[in-house]
């Protein structure tokens, strides 16, 4: 299921990246009317998916106890407190870095739009075709292998980009496709890991942890 999920968010996102990347490509740089119109577009498309989103049955859950604050500050369960730990250190790593991708090849780079969105949907582009791969490894050898390898690679994502100037611009599509690859890994296996280590008595609460 996760990996369906994920191919499938993907895909339409790759295809709204690309229609994006070439949308703007009509207007300068400097134009403020091309985002305009593609943030309201998303607003309203936004609000459609809430309507249709208002219309899923929730299913019977069992925990519906008053929890007060401290229940929010610790965990029961040693390997779930070890994987909240893990998930705050490796969050806080990879924002260090991923918001400058984009200023990094639009501004350092100096490469267009179009290009951007090209290059930003092949990376969802190699999620799409990953996960299904890697959600049969999970199935077969556990998802904290896979975990371990997938946020392994994602480490070496922003040592790739220091290889790519503006006279290599070309090694941005197989750095990418390795962005996309490793990504899929980690991020379906530590979605499956959360599901498996939270209490089914009690997962909303950790969950929200």
């Amino acid at each position: 299921f996760t990996r369906k999920r994920i191919r499938l968010i993907g895909t339409f996102g790759m295809i709204s990246m690309v229609i994006g990347g070439l949308w703007l490509k009509h207007f300068p740089k400097e134009s403020p009317v091309g985002f305009s119109f593609m943030f309201a577009l998303g607003a309203l498309i936004g609000l459609i998916s809430i309507i249709a989103f208002s219309k899923v049955k929730e299913p019977a859950y069992s925990d519906h106890e008053h929890h007060p604050l401290k229940d929010f500050l610790t965990f029961e369960d040693g390997h779930l407190r070890k994987f909240v730990w893990f998930s705050i250190a490796f969050n806080f790593a990879f924002m260090l870095a991923s918001p400058f991708f984009a200023v990094y090849m639009l501004e350092n780079l100096g490469i267009s739009y179009e290009y951007y969105g090209i290059a930003s949907s092949v990376t969802i582009l190699a999620q799409v075709l990953a996960s299904r791969y890697i959600g049969r490894l999970a199935d077969k050898y556990g998802d904290k292998p896979i975990a371990i390898i997938g946020h392994l690679g994602t480490a070496f994502v922003p040592l790739m980009y220091l290889m790519i100037t503006k006279q290599t611009l070309w090694l941005l599509v197989p750095v990418q496709l390795f962005s996309g690859f490793v990504w899929a890994a980690a991020d379906l296996s530590r979605f499956n890991l959360l599901l498996d280590l939270a209490d089914g008595r009690k997962r909303a609460m950790q969950i929200a942890e």
